[in-house]
């Protein structure tokens, strides 16, 4: 929840940026804004793992095929794919402003992928385990192309919010259509999960530079109103002199983002060790930090950004972007499902057996076969949750996933 909110914060400043040329340097730098992705020895590294494993068996389900139908490789592609959300035809024929908004962001959206793939390298799954994709046509000409972040997740999310901006009574359509485009690369073997993670952030970090440029918000008013005569608009409830939205003028997350992890799935076994690692870091500085950064509160947020942009940004000093941060800081909600329901006891006190193994030697590492699952849907993805959250993964110990490829490297180049 608060990372949503530190992303709204972003964007409210960035509104305030007076930018008179968009060049390459003022593209965000990736290096300094994404984590670095997962060492091969960690348990994250072992959820990436696992959900590649699941990808790969789904690939000849039902499952699989409507992945297939969501990997997309070029820019017309994303149009024709995102047109159905709204039922309308995107082309610059049919939805010529719309069609430029949305070209104008591919061009950047590419110069930051070229830049962040040329700065962080990360070996493609398919390649890291000597095992075809469910795509074979591009293995070749994507071998030796980082697949951090992920491509399709940065741009298939881009165009998502931007579209929702122009299309806000789809919006819920929209972004359920447009969390799909990440997790197909998963199933597709190109990506692992935590590339999905980073090119959503990336997406949504390139959306809050655009938007500092003037050129690109007019180009937004234009293509939201040639879209009021295709699409139907949402009545607001709000009075048409109030320059702010009510809570029930905003997306309802409950038709877009997923359940959260099932008891015995992956997800839930590295949230948990997540959890006791923080534990330990209670007492250190990290733990210092972290107790300053759970205030929830517009002040807390406005006195942390003043340091950080070297001005005070407060409600007496900066009322219109203090009231912004306020009202975008998303309530705080009771969960939709009872915590008690939730309690992982049973993961721990009597794991089911792991499966029989099997050597790939081209990695020579011991690989866990397919883990037993129960029923689930994909349309439950989600930044969160790239692999389906009613998916059930028995959860795998840290032995049994180890990989000593000489490619894999981790952390940013430097």
């Amino acid at each position: 929840m608060k990372r949503f909110s530190i992303l709204f914060l972003t964007l409210a400043l960035s509104l305030n940026t007076q930018a008179q040329a968009y060049m390459d340097s003022d593209l965000p730098d990736v290096t300094k804004m994404l984590p670095a992705y997962p060492d091969t020895k960690s348990l994250d590294f072992v959820n990436d793992y696992t959900q590649y494993r699941w990808g790969k068996s789904v690939r000849e389900e039902s499952t699989g095929k409507l992945a297939y139908s969501f990997i997309m490789w070029d820019f017309n592609n994303f149009l024709r794919s995102l047109g159905k959300a709204i039922s309308t035809t995107i082309s610059a024929t049919n939805t010529p402003k719309l069609y430029a908004l949305l070209e104008y962001a591919q061009q950047y959206a590419d110069k930051m992928m070229s830049n962040a793939q040329s700065a962080i390298s990360r070996q493609r799954p398919y390649d890291m385990f000597q095992e075809g994709s469910y795509v074979r046509s591009m293995e070749e000409r994507l071998r030796n192309v980082s697949c951090y972040p992920c491509d399709q997740a940065v741009k298939g999310w881009l165009y998502s919010l931007l579209l929702a901006e122009v299309c806000p009574s789809k919006e819920e359509t929209i972004y359920t259509r447009g969390l799909k485009y990440g997790p197909s690369m998963i199933i597709a073997g190109y990506n692992f999960e935590s590339d999905v993670h980073a090119g959503h952030m990336m997406g949504s970090a390139l959306l809050a530079r655009m938007h500092s440029h003037d050129d690109f918000q007019a180009m937004l008013d234009a293509a939201r109103n040639e879209m009021s005569t295709v699409v139907k608009t949402r009545a607001m409830t709000r009075a048409s002199d109030d320059p702010y939205l009510s809570t029930s003028d905003l997306p309802n997350s409950d038709e877009y983002l997923p359940e959260p992890p099932a008891e015995l799935s992956c997800q839930m076994s590295c949230d948990i060790v997540s959890y006791n690692e923080g534990k330990l870091y209670r007492q250190q500085d990290k733990g210092e930090q972290a107790v300053e950064d759970i205030e929830y509160s517009a002040d807390h947020f406005c006195e942390i950004f003043s340091k950080v942009l070297g001005k005070e940004l407060s409600a007496s000093k900066t009322p219109a972007i203090y009231e912004l941060v306020h009202r975008a800081m998303p309530p705080l909600r009771r969960p939709r499902v009872p915590i008690a329901d939730c309690a992982p006891t049973s993961i721990w006190t009597s794991p089911p057996p792991i499966p029989p193994t099997k050597t790939d030697s081209a990695i020579r590492a011991p690989i866990p076969q397919a883990m037993p699952r129960a029923a689930g849907s994909w349309d439950s993805c989600s930044p969160r949750s790239p692999a389906p959250s009613r998916m059930r993964f028995w959860p795998v110990p840290m032995s049994s996933v180890r990989v000593a490829s000489s490619r894999a490297t981790t952390g940013r180049a430097t």
